[in-house]
């Protein structure tokens, strides 16, 4: 029993190295055509717009398309990678003399001060 274990496990290993052998054999083909480049402009207008917007934000919100539009995407664009520029006044600041929050998730309506 014990010797047709050890068979068994000599043919399952030669086969699972055969499919492997002729693969190392073999040489590649030089390639006969080459890749066509990458063409920037395969998307156009608002498809463009709109994968900018969801492949580097959360996805399009209401406004951003039009938004980014009339900024025009190369723009929008290096402005997401220089976060400084981007005007931020329409945000409430946070007050230094507000209050922290205290409490628990569970009670944190009650325990944080009402904000104007």
């Amino acid at each position: 029993m014990e010797r047709l274990r050890a068979l068994l496990a000599v043919l399952l290993c030669a086969l699972l190295a055969a499919p492997a052998v002729p693969a190392i054999a073999q040489t590649p083909a030089p390639a006969t055509h080459s890749r066509q480049p990458y063409q920037a402009g395969e998307l156009r207008d608002d498809d463009r717009i709109l994968h900018a917007l969801n492949r580097f934000t959360f996805g399009a919100k209401p406004g951003d398309l039009e938004a980014v539009r009339a900024m025009g995407l190369e723009k929008w664009f290096a402005q997401q990678l220089r976060p400084d520029t981007i005007d931020n006044s329409a945000s409430r600041p946070i007050s230094p003399s507000s209050p922290p929050c205290s409490g628990t998730p569970s009670n944190s309506s009650s325990a944080c001060p009402a904000t104007p």
